[in-house]
């Protein structure tokens, strides 16, 4: 999928340099299209266009960003309200479909389930990605200025360690949930309950703690990589390469 992506790259480039705004509601309404196919006409099949369709909105998103800032372009610094306004109006619109439509409330697959929000992506989650992507722009100058000041050393901690975070995360949470279910004998609380929201700090700390000793164990290649890079390039530049 990823390599899908990346080739539609050059495509994806020229359509916002050409048309803007209108390439982008395009590359947005047209995997709404495709579900509204799957479940008014009943075309199950076609649905799984979505599988690329859907996840080209955020990364089209990111090639418009990335675009503009190669061409010089600047956001409008007064710009946060309307991209706030569409990241509301975007999360009401999937709420309201998950409320009066087929799909369930989690994004992800649930046990029980009669459809998965993401096997193929549905309008609901891209939605959530055009809302996702909404809030990070209207944050980010205020973002950005935190994390060249008072919030370096914590950017800097977690940009040591992201890939070791990237590639462990969904072991940690693993291991929580096999020690529960295995080890313990324990039972899973049943989702969207009292009990399922009250233990989700509980959840989440443990998964922390794990990952934290996961990363205190790998993270060390991750850092001896960047140190042999960092060692690799004085010798580029005494070679005159």
């Amino acid at each position: 999928m990823w390599a899908a992506l990346v080739a539609l790259t050059p495509v994806l480039r020229r359509a916002w340099r050409r048309s803007r705004w209108r390439a982008a509601a395009a590359v947005v309404a047209l995997p709404l299209v495709i579900d509204a196919l799957r479940f008014g006409a009943g075309l199950d099949d076609l649905a799984w266009a979505n599988v690329l369709l859907a996840w080209t909105v955020p990364f089209g998103a990111g090639v418009a960003y990335a675009t503009d800032q190669s061409d010089g372009r600047r956001a409008r610094p007064n710009a946060w309200a309307p991209l706030a306004g569409a990241a509301v109006a975007a999360l009401a619109a999937a709420a309201l479909l998950i409320a009066v439509g087929p799909y369930p409330a989690s994004l992800v697959g649930m046990p029980g389930a009669e459809i998965s929000n993401l096997a193929p992506p549905t309008a609901p989650v891209v939605l959530h990605a055009v809302a996702m992507v909404c809030l990070a722009l209207a944050v980010r100058r205020p973002l950005a200025r935190w994390a060249a000041g008072r919030g370096r050393p914590v950017v800097q901690a977690a940009a040591r360690r992201s890939m070791t975070v990237y590639l462990w995360h969904l072991t940690a949470m693993f291991a929580v949930v096999g020690i529960v279910l295995l080890g313990l004998g324990q039972r899973l609380p049943a989702a969207w309950t009292a009990d399922w929201w009250a233990g989700r700090p509980v959840w989440f700390g443990a998964y922390l703690l794990v990952l934290l000793g996961l990363v205190a164990v790998f993270g060390r290649f991750e850092t001896s990589r960047a140190g042999s890079e960092q060692g690799a390039a004085p010798t580029g530049r005494a070679t005159g390469r």
